[in-house]
């Protein structure tokens, strides 16, 4: 979303986008639950997670045309742009509800019964620690993979060639103006992004999440596999009754 609207997309059709996802946040939990309240949740887990790298290259494709489409002043953007932030937004609710409904059905399935809603706390918890951090992760080095480069030009907009300046925010000087962001700028240049540091995210992201899914996929079915004693706490009266 950040991406979108840095591309030109108004902040008013990214807003529209809220009451989509109400709705499939409502639906799609119906749609699955009869699926995840199986024996075999982690199977339907198995599935959203190819759908969510899926989501992804839409999303890429998305930025791509976004920056196609919006590149021309007042732009007007086509139908079939519309159809394909939609179809990345759907397809990427779809994937992510698929995921968390499924581990939830999971959590419910094994959690221990004698301590109440305790284990099922702590299974959240370690999930949600497992999920969150790759976000800040994520966000905290995207300027670090994303490479700049600062062009001196004229007053008639003629490229005068590369000049030492950052185009970092932040980096312009005490007494520059409110509207200079970076020294760049301030000098009189262009910052012009060579890598786009999102890019370079998404694809070590999917590297990795083929790799994990290879690797894995056999052992997240393997804990679903176990016995629902296997999860549960061993009293002192049962191993002495054994």
């Amino acid at each position: 979303s950040l991406k979108l609207v840095e591309y030109g997309v108004p902040k008013e059709q990214m807003a529209a986008f809220a009451p989509l996802l109400v709705l499939m946040g409502v639906l799609i939990p119906i749609g699955v639950g009869k699926y995840t309240n199986g024996p075999r949740p982690l199977s339907i887990f198995l599935i959203g997670f190819p759908l969510r790298m899926l989501s992804g290259v839409v999303y890429v494709l998305a930025l791509i045309a976004t920056k196609a489409v919006y590149s021309v002043p007042d732009a007007s953007p086509p139908t079939w742009f519309y159809w394909l932030l939609v179809s990345g937004v759907v397809l990427h609710e779809v994937a992510m509800n698929l995921m968390f409904v499924a581990q939830m059905s999971f959590f419910a399935k094994v959690s221990d019964p004698s301590i109440g809603g305790s284990y099922m706390t702590l299974l959240n918890t370690i999930a949600n620690l497992g999920s969150k951090w790759p976000i800040s992760l994520s966000l905290s080095l995207l300027d670090e993979f994303t490479l700049t480069e600062c062009h001196l030009q004229t007053k008639l907009g003629v490229d005068v060639g590369l000049a030492d300046l950052s185009c970092a925010a932040g980096t312009a000087s005490e007494n520059a103006g409110a509207e200079v962001v970076n020294a760049c700028v301030e000098g009189g240049g262009v910052c012009s992004t060579v890598v786009e540091g999102y890019n370079v995210q998404f694809a070590i992201c999917t590297a990795a999440g083929i790799l994990w899914l290879v690797l894995m996929s056999r052992r997240v079915l393997s804990l679903q596999a176990l016995k629902d004693s296997a999860w549960h706490i061993k009293h002192k009266d049962d191993s002495q009754s054994r």
